[in-house]
């Protein structure tokens, strides 16, 4: 339960691995590095956004990521979705 316990360095170390190393593999296109040099002049960041961001989401610290859990994660005001046929009832 990541809102009382939070989050492990271990998870939290997988997780920046794969969202870099998913972030690299999609400038591996013409599509996708023009992608993400849209979305960084979109949000004001420029082209050099692309080399930093993968050196700034490998700095985010286990207390970072356990203070904004704590802050933004709301398990009250979640509720479920279903979609598809719901069962027939007898």
């Amino acid at each position: 339960d990541y809102l009382a316990g939070g989050i492990l360095q271990e998870e939290l170390d997988h997780e920046k691995s794969a969202f870099v190393g998913s972030f690299i593999v999609g400038l591996d296109t013409n599509a996708g590095i023009a992608s993400q040099l849209l979305s960084a002049e979109a949000f004001g960041f420029g082209p050099a956004h692309l080399d930093r961001y993968p050196e700034m989401v490998r700095r985010i610290s286990l207390q970072e990521v356990n203070q904004a859990i704590h802050a933004y994660f709301k398990p009250e005001a979640l509720f479920t979705v279903m979609a598809g046929q719901p069962p027939k009832r007898s």
